[in-house]
């Protein structure tokens, strides 16, 4: 059988019951009465009479329990239950004194007497059960009606007690000695035994309804006194095992519904009390309030905050205890103010005031106070105690966030869902200059800048009313007539069911923004310094020409050693140069020709209708413009410019490759002696190209031992012997075979690739020296040229140092070979270098003196060792008086100075009695010996010194 939910545990344990009450009869059925105690009647009785007392005393609770609780409006259902159980108890009573054996009770005691009363009784409770199972439970009865009835059941019960004692022959037999019970009796308690078995029915129907009351127990009652009864109608003997075994089913069925009467009387109450105070609990516990009662002083009177938690101090120390003695000073102020306000008026509130809690952090609290009118006595207060901490600082988020929107620099504007303005920011006034109270409720056309359309203002507007997020830029108009623009994003805020609000927009004004971008673009298509188009203007000036399909010149203009005038001048008055120049060159430029600057002093020109003559014209007439003086802070100057030439379309298709031919034209213009000008030629081209191939061959050439040292003797004119022999550097090369030092030596300086040889040719140079001394060669001289990037290379004293050190070379064998231009270019670096090399015994020579910057104050300073007279002079010194008098100055000057003089390039012996006449020290070349590898070198010196 189903049974309701509510009715659980009690529905199990009468199914149970009823199941165990089944089994017993099973097994009671099996065994036959025992008709041996007629003969222990004796033992009987008291057995008798306890069961008897029991079933008494439980039907009598039963109708205690039940009337004691009547006035509590208790369904009439458990009125009749207890009515009819006071008819049980009372006829059970008379029963029990009827029974054969004991005293006679007020007539003579006899069996048929004692089942009389037995039977009345088991009508009188089947009967109250049956009513009560098919009853209405939710109606109460009344007092006055449950009075009555009780009198009506008291005056039925003296009715059956005056005929079942003084009129018993009225009534059929109901048991025979020596026979049993008569039909009559069985009968009756096959009745009885139905009227339980429907009353369990009819319990047993409640228990699938919700629970109005124990039906379970009234159900296991019911069917257990049915159990009962079948044994009374088996029995054959008052004293036999059946009776006694329908005594104790009885007594099982008082106990069910004694239980279930306790239970929905007394117990359940209390349990529902219990369970309302748990609610009470929880509801506290989930309440985000704290509850107290407190009097007029501020005294905690009462507690009733379940979350001891929440609270600074437990329950028993707030107890008695006053506002100040639990909660700062100000706090206490706050809320005693509220009760003394609560007690005029009856009832106040505090604003927020900070608190700090058991955690240690502080939370922000408001507090409401109630009087209660618990007159006589002093009044006290319900104060409750609400944690706003949350909303607190939410509102102080909002306050913050609307303080933001306000003072926020972009232009905020709120609008209603037709897109009419509701509230705008300070920015928007500044930005518009219209105040709030000028535009609310207008729709924003009247911002749109006048060349703005209708349609395109209609296009904006739908595209925004479909709610999706928009921006874009704006052109908007000020209140005073300025344009403006700004860059708009307009969100839509939403309904929580998903429908249009309205609109946020934010705008930026970036009017200056603009602007700026316009002026980067124009610094980004142009030189800073010069203000002339940088490449990528260039590029699009010669695709606009080349539109033309006429030829296009691209010249390439390169000044002329603008470095170092730059490092002679400073970087200022070079800039001033640079644009001098530019602005020369740009002023003069004629109708369809273009000029940019594309790095450093290199200009870049265009010239359209580009014939040949035309470009030559032109290109004479720019370096012409190049040449004229130009005035500089403190001085005036005048520079020349190289000029490369390549043709578009006969030379290349793109600018790139265009540039790339014009700057090698350019190249090839300054080798050729500069102030000139170059057209591309692809021998050009391969030249370049043999170059990069050379100068990456360079970098492995001493590891695939492709350099070599040939040796040069220096002879002394007086007395005719070897005294310095000048190492020259060689490179046989596996693809190109014998590459000239004119080729290699710069490639070598441009890549960075001079201090490694340098460094080599040094190693290389000592250590030869080292074998011919081991030898018992005479000393003399070794002479090696030094680059600018070695001689100003920070380590290079240290690594002379190491190097003579490690080859065991007196350092006054070493002679270090720099150019002018190289001692000229950082005099006081020089200088201090030189003071360095001296100091460890090396010797220094000027090499092609003659060619550069000479400067006599500068040899002096520096204190030289020897000058080498350029070739340029001894070639044509036997046939040139100029070159004559040049050589002889040289000498006359390096003498005065100290210094010794070497004549290079000396191919003649006419060459060699010149300069031992003009009173040259030393002579180095062809005359003598060409270069030498190093073993025939060795013997040359052993030839010409036979001495040693």
């Amino acid at each position: 059988m189903l049974t309701h939910s509510s009715h659980g545990a009690e529905a199990r344990i009468a199914f149970a019951a009823a199941a165990i009450g089944l089994l017993l009869i099973m097994l009671a059925s099996i065994v036959p009465p025992d008709s041996g105690w007629a003969a222990i009647i004796v033992s009987y009785i008291p057995l008798h009479t306890l069961l008897e007392t029991i079933s008494i005393i439980l039907a009598l609770l039963v109708f205690t329990i039940i009337w004691s609780t009547r006035n509590k409006s208790l369904p009439r259902n458990l009125s009749i239950i207890a009515l009819a159980s006071l008819a049980s108890g009372i006829l059970d009573f008379s029963h029990l004194l009827s029974f054969p054996g004991m005293p006679d009770y007020i007539t003579p005691n006899s069996t048929d007497k004692a089942i009389l009363f037995w039977l009345a009784a088991r009508l009188a409770m089947g009967t109250g059960l049956l009513a009560s199972a098919f009853y209405a439970w939710h109606k109460p009865l009344n007092l006055l009606r449950s009075c009555f009835l009780l009198l009506f059941t008291l005056a039925l019960l003296f009715t059956l007690h005056v005929l079942f004692l003084w009129y018993p022959g009225m009534l059929p037999a109901i048991y025979i000695d020596g026979q049993g019970p008569t039909a009559f009796k069985r009968n009756l308690e096959y009745l009885v035994m139905a009227v339980f078995f429907i009353a369990a029915l009819g319990f047993s129907l409640h228990l699938r309804r919700p629970r109005l009351f124990n039906a379970s127990g009234f159900f296991a009652a019911s069917l257990l006194m049915a159990f009962g009864e079948m044994f009374f109608i088996l029995y054959i003997d008052i004293h036999d095992t059946y009776s006694l075994t329908g005594h104790l089913y009885k007594i099982a069925g008082y106990f069910f519904l004694f239980r279930a009467i306790f239970s929905d009387t007394i117990k359940r109450p209390y349990d529902l009390l219990e369970q309302s105070r748990r609610r009470l609990d929880l509801t506290l516990c989930t309440l985000p309030d704290l509850l107290f009662e407190m009097s007029r002083e501020g005294r905690y009177l009462q507690v009733y905050t379940p979350e001891r938690a929440v609270l600074e101090s437990p329950t028993p120390h707030l107890l008695g205890r006053s506002l100040y003695d639990v909660m700062p000073v100000e706090s206490a102020d706050i809320v005693q103010q509220a009760i003394d306000q609560a007690a005029e008026s009856g009832n106040a509130r505090t604003g927020p005031f900070s608190l700090e809690i058991a955690s240690g952090s502080t939370d922000w609290f408001e507090v409401s106070v109630a009087r209660l009118n618990n007159t006589p006595a002093p009044p006290s207060f319900l104060v409750i105690s609400r944690n706003i901490t949350d909303r607190y600082r939410a509102e102080q988020s909002l306050r913050t966030l609307s303080h933001a929107v306000e003072f926020n620099p972009l232009s905020i504007v709120v609008f209603d869902s037709q897109l009419r303005i509701q509230q705008v920011n300070q920015a928007f006034t500044r930005l518009t200059g219209y105040q709030e109270a000028e535009v609310l409720n207008r729709p924003p056309h009247f911002l749109h800048a006048s060349g703005t359309s209708a349609r395109q203002a209609d296009t904006i507007n739908r595209e925004i009313l479909q709610g999706s997020p928009w921006s874009g830029e704006i052109q908007g108009t000020h209140k005073d007539g300025n344009p403006f623009t700004i860059y708009l994003r307009v969100f839509p805020s939403r309904s929580p069911a998903g429908e249009i609000t309205g609109f946020l927009s934010i705008a930026e004004d970036i009017t200056d923004k603009k602007n700026y971008t316009i002026l980067l673009e124009q610094l980004s298509r142009h030189d800073p310094l010069t203000g002339l188009p940088n490449r990528e203007l260039l590029q699009q000036h010669f695709e606009l020409f080349c539109a033309d399909n006429n030829p296009v010149a691209v010249l390439w203009l390169d000044l002329d050693n603008f470095k170092e005038v730059n490092d002679a001048l400073g970087h200022t008055t070079g800039d001033i140069l640079l644009q001098q120049i530019a602005y020369r060159l740009r002023d003069n430029l004629y109708k369809n020709e273009t000029i940019a600057r594309i790095s450093g002093d290199d200009f870049v020109i265009l010239l359209t209708n580009a014939t040949e003559n035309h470009v030559i014209r032109r290109i004479q007439q720019l370096l012409e413009l190049v040449v004229e003086p130009i005035t500089l802070p403190g001085q005036v100057l005048s520079l020349t410019a190289s000029v490369g030439i390549a043709l578009w379309p006969a030379d290349a298709d793109s600018l790139g490759s265009l540039l790339q031919k014009a700057e090698i034209g350019k190249y090839k213009a300054k080798t050729a002696g500069r102030n000139s000008y170059q057209f591309y030629e692809s021998q050009m081209q391969e030249m370049a190209g043999l170059r990069l191939a050379q100068s990456n061959a360079l970098k492995t050439a001493i590891e695939h031992n492709e350099l070599h040292l040939v040796y040069q003797p220096q002879v002394c004119l007086e007395q005719q012997r070897v005294i310095g022999v000048e190492a020259l550097l060689r490179w046989d090369s596996q693809s190109w075979g014998s590459v000239p030092p004119c080729d290699f030596i710069p490639l070598a300086e441009a890549s960075g690739m001079i201090l490694s040889i340098g460094e080599w040719v040094l190693d290389s140079a000592l250590a030869r020296l080292r074998s011919w001394l081991d030898q018992g060669l005479p000393p003399v001289a070794m002479a090696v040229n030094i680059s600018a990037i070695q001689f100003e290379h920070p380590g290079f004293t240290e690594q002379i140092s190491q190097l003579l050190q490690r080859h065991q070379v007196p350092p006054h064998l070493l002679e270090l070979e720099l150019t002018e231009a190289m001692a000229m270019k950082k005099p006081d670096f020089s200088e201090q270098r030189i003071r360095h090399l001296h100091a460890m015994g090396v010797k220094l020579s000027i090499d092609d003196f003659g060619t550069g910057y000479s400067s006599l104050s500068y040899l002096k300073r520096f204190k030289i060792d020897k000058l080498k007279i350029d070739r340029e002079f001894i070639a044509d010194m036997d046939n040139d008086a100029g070159d004559q008098a040049i050589v002889t100055a040289i000498i006359q000057m390096a003498r005065r100075l100290s210094i010794t003089v070497l004549a290079e390039g000396v191919e003649s012996a006419r060459q060699a009695e010149l300069l031992k006449r003009f009173g040259c020290s030393q002579i180095q070349g062809y005359y003598y010996s060409k270069p030498l590898p190093p073993e025939e070198a060795a013997r040359y010196i052993v030839g010409y010194n036979p001495q040693a």
